[in-house]
């Protein structure tokens, strides 16, 4: 857990006092430097040991960019505050929005921080959905955005995403009715060069074709795939990897909902086999079939974890699996 800065925290004395007796009588404390005598480089330095405290943690991005993290030390004195709001990217600042955020005014109020959008349960009202086209209209400065919705509220959310998001890191979409995600041709004018995280689920994969030829400094990879018939997607997806040399975690979850294998269509497949140098960690879930396609086109020589949980088995599953999971440090397989 965090450690929590206190007002007595904040008075407290980092110089011992020194107090002796002469003539019987105590002396005056010697050499008392209290926190607010420090000279600024050392108070920052206390401040980024502070965040470090939630660096570890999985709410990492939320929590310290919250009332309990920056915000807490900027509320203290004028001092304080400007020494955090200067050294916004030592401290990793972000404005962190969510439905309940009141967007004009803190967009107003503080200096142009990186903004991150998380609206992880949709937008309950109009007045929701106008506060988050607000914050990332302001589009050389977002860096996140976590989204649900459905219907209308996702359909507008796709008419404020037309506009290219130059810094944009981390985006999460996911439909609120768990029907598969259609992105339009214009979603973000087809171009996410800086992007380093992408979860979408579910999703139609045929939609994703300018979004991940362009995302190729992903580092993490999350899809729910839901194709109802129709070749394999495989082949174009083991595309879409090869354009990713630096991808660390791939999460992929294929449906396994088929009545039977004919309802795949006909299976296409590739001789050439696309090398994740820098994979160190794989999660699959769905149907064997589409598990056999993805290992046979895949070379994984840092893979750490393989966790893969099939639900159906394939006679060519098990050669395939051997060459995949031969030098892998903790794999994890239920059939």
């Amino acid at each position: 857990m965090p450690m929590k800065l206190t007002q007595e925290a904040s008075s407290t004395i980092l110089g011992q006092c020194q107090v002796g007796s002469h003539g019987g009588e105590l002396t005056r404390p010697l050499n008392v430097v209290t926190i607010q005598n420090l000279p600024a480089e050392v108070l920052l330095e206390i401040f980024d040991s502070y965040r470090q405290h939630f660096k570890h943690s999985p709410g990492y991005e939320k929590d310290w960019n919250r009332k309990g993290g920056w915000f807490m030390l900027a509320h203290v004195c004028h001092q304080w505050r400007h020494i955090v709001l200067v050294s916004s990217s030592r401290l990793d600042l972000r404005l962190f929005l969510t439905v309940d955020t009141p967007m004009k005014a803190v967009l107003k109020r503080l200096p142009p921080l990186p903004i991150v959008v998380h609206y992880n349960n949709g937008a309950r009202t109009a007045k929701d959905m106008d506060r988050m086209i607000t914050a990332i209209q302001c589009r050389d400065r977002v860096r996140g955005i976590t989204f649900q919705g459905k219907g209308a509220r996702l359909a507008k959310f796709f008419r404020v995403m037309k506009g290219f998001l130059p810094r944009l890191e981390s985006l999460k979409l996911s439909h609120e009715a768990g029907l598969p995600l259609v992105l339009p041709t214009t979603f973000l004018r087809g171009s996410a060069p800086n992007l380093r995280l992408l979860k979408l689920k579910p999703v139609s994969l045929s939609s994703l074709s300018q979004l991940l030829s362009s995302a190729t400094g992903l580092i993490d990879l999350s899809l729910e795939l839901k194709t109802n018939s129709g070749p394999l997607p495989t082949t174009s997806l083991l595309v879409y990897l090869q354009g990713m040399p630096s991808l660390r975690r791939l999460q992929l979850y294929f449906p396994s909902y088929f009545r039977s294998i004919n309802d795949l269509g006909p299976s296409t497949k590739t001789d050439n086999i696309v090398a994740l140098s820098n994979l160190t960690s794989f999660h699959y879930s769905g149907r064997g079939v589409f598990f056999e396609a993805l290992i046979a086109g895949l070379a994984t020589p840092s893979l750490q974890e393989c966790h893969a949980v099939i639900t159906d088995y394939t006679p060519a599953l098990a050669s395939h699996l051997s060459r995949f999971i031969n030098d892998v440090e903790k794999p994890i397989f239920a059939v």
